[in-house]
């Protein structure tokens, strides 16, 4: 799954999200592109089950 985003300065940011592995975060000034990756987030410590990304344990 992803989801583009434009932003105040008039950029377009894409995250790409995927339940296997980290999402990527990708910029670009025209939604055609090129697109130049940014960056990962890595979320850890998420209960699995959690649609909220909190632990319902603690």
């Amino acid at each position: 799954m992803h989801c583009s985003l434009e932003t105040a300065c008039g950029s377009f940011v894409d995250v790409v999200v995927s339940e296997t592995r980290p999402a990527d975060v990708f910029v670009s000034n025209s939604l055609d592109g090129p697109w130049e990756q940014l960056g990962t987030i890595k979320a850890e410590g998420l209960h699995p089950s959690s649609s909220t990304g909190t632990d319902p344990q603690r």
